[in-house]
């Protein structure tokens, strides 16, 4: 793979360009967080695109598909978009939000418009899955842990943007989920 890299710099903030050959893969900030359910697409973020794993390299357990079986779930939706300009992965449950966030704010589909599907409400044996927003680097941040919630919010400047939670998700494994993968871009 031919890979070319530039480095920009805005203000205090470093930009990479990353590109293969002709098609322009991304652009990466410093502090990205990129959730995956796909082994493959987070080796690969972090083999060629700088990605690491922060400390917690699963970030908990959703369903890969929808239920089609279950007229009574209550799985929904976990929307992945990606902002270029701002190098910054965004999910949220919300097609309003989801619409909004690519009309208003420059986010697009990240090549996997659905990171797969989460609950709403609280399901026996479910947590909540926060999500944070750190405005000095447009970064989003989403955790189970309400300790490093807490953390996050009191050292290293996230705030709510509004939505306090992105879902509900597994803290463990349970039949039918998958890993969701947790990585960072320094």
């Amino acid at each position: 793979m031919n890979i070319f890299l530039r480095f920009l710099t805005l203000g205090a903030m470093w930009l990479t360009l990353v590109s293969c050959g002709s098609s322009f893969v991304g652009v990466y900030n410093s502090g990205d967080h990129f959730y995956t359910t796909d082994l493959k697409e987070r080796n690969n973020a972090i083999a060629e695109h700088g990605y690491i794993d922060d400390g917690v390299p699963i970030a908990g357990y959703i369903f890969k598909d929808e239920d089609l079986f279950s007229a009574s779930s209550k799985r929904v939706e976990l929307f992945r978009l990606y902002n270029s300009a701002r190098g910054d992965h965004f999910y949220t449950t919300s097609a309003a939000e989801r619409d909004k966030a690519k009309d208003e704010n420059g986010y697009k589909n990240d090549g996997v418009p659905i990171a797969g599907y989460v609950y709403l409400t609280k399901v026996t044996g479910t947590v909540k899955f926060y999500r944070l927003y750190k405005p000095q680097n447009g970064d989003h941040f989403y955790t189970t842990d309400l300790a490093e919630r807490q953390k996050a919010i009191e050292k290293d400047g996230y705030t709510y943007d509004g939505v306090e939670i992105a879902g509900y998700i597994f803290a463990k494994p349970r039949t039918g989920t998958v890993p969701l993968y947790r990585l960072y871009h320094p």
